[in-house]
């Protein structure tokens, strides 16, 4: 990680069927580019974002922020990284290589500069909403209703250097401010309740099970904290202590 356009993709469809599908569309369309079909440029998205986008994750923190949540569950701390691009900086990758031959027969990823972490995605709606947040921190087995926004427990990072070497590319838009712009536009086009995009979303937004998760979570947490555990029993450094010199034999 982060992960180049010449990584070893997936050749088992019991892995990942839809990404084993999309990889035999690209060597169709690059084998027919090889005998002289057409010519292509193949470029390779992240998570995009921005007005219209289908579906919007973003409105997964919306409507929580709306709602008038005080908890969010965060998995894992929020620590996972995800490329994403907002749909000017995407568009703009493919103007890049419009008047560039070099770039024919070529793979590009596409990610904007700046990887946001899960924790700095929901800080940046929160914030733009002049909301604040308790994060529950648990992990993604069990942060269950977070699945919807937090998309994955893995991190995806895909390396952007070819197409910033190659085609000259730069977020025309900063990560920060596309995130302002879209909860603003889904703000004065907000999805209706339980609609279509929600659906989408596969985001039931269940108030009353996530409390209970929560609830359950921290009841755990305090029972295993009360497990007597003293590691100072066996404090031992792994050099000598600049303020008590062990005796040597």
């Amino acid at each position: 990680m982060p992960v180049p356009e010449d990584a070893p993709v997936i050749t088992d469809p019991n892995i990942f069927k839809i990404g084993y599908l999309i990889i035999l569309g690209e060597q169709q369309v690059m084998r027919i580019h090889s005998d002289g079909g057409f010519s292509a440029t193949l470029f390779r998205y992240p998570m995009i974002y921005g007005p219209r986008q289908l579906p919007p994750k973003e409105w997964s923190i919306i409507r929580r922020i709306l709602d008038k949540r005080k908890q969010l569950i965060i998995p894992d701390g929020g620590l996972v990284l995800r490329s994403r691009a907002y749909a000017e900086n995407a568009a703009q990758s493919l103007l890049l290589a419009i008047d560039r031959p070099e770039a024919n027969g070529q793979i590009y990823n596409v990610a904007e500069e700046r990887t946001l972490t899960l924790r700095e995605w929901t800080e940046i709606i929160a914030k733009e909403m002049g909301h604040e947040f308790k994060y529950i921190d648990m992990p993604w087995a069990i942060a269950k209703p977070s699945i919807p926004y937090a998309t994955s427990e893995r991190h995806l990072v895909m390396d952007n250097t070819k197409i910033k070497k190659e085609l000259g590319y730069r977020d025309v838009v900063p990560a920060k401010e596309g995130l302002k712009r879209t909860v603003q536009w889904l703000l004065k086009n907000r999805p209706e309740n339980d609609g279509e995009v929600e659906q989408q979303l596969r985001d039931p937004f269940n108030y009353n099970i996530e409390d209970r998760i929560i609830q359950e979570w921290e009841k755990g947490c305090s029972n295993i904290r009360e497990i007597p555990f003293n590691i100072e029993e066996r404090l031992k450094y792994g050099y000598t202590h600049p303020g008590k010199p062990e005796k040597k034999p």
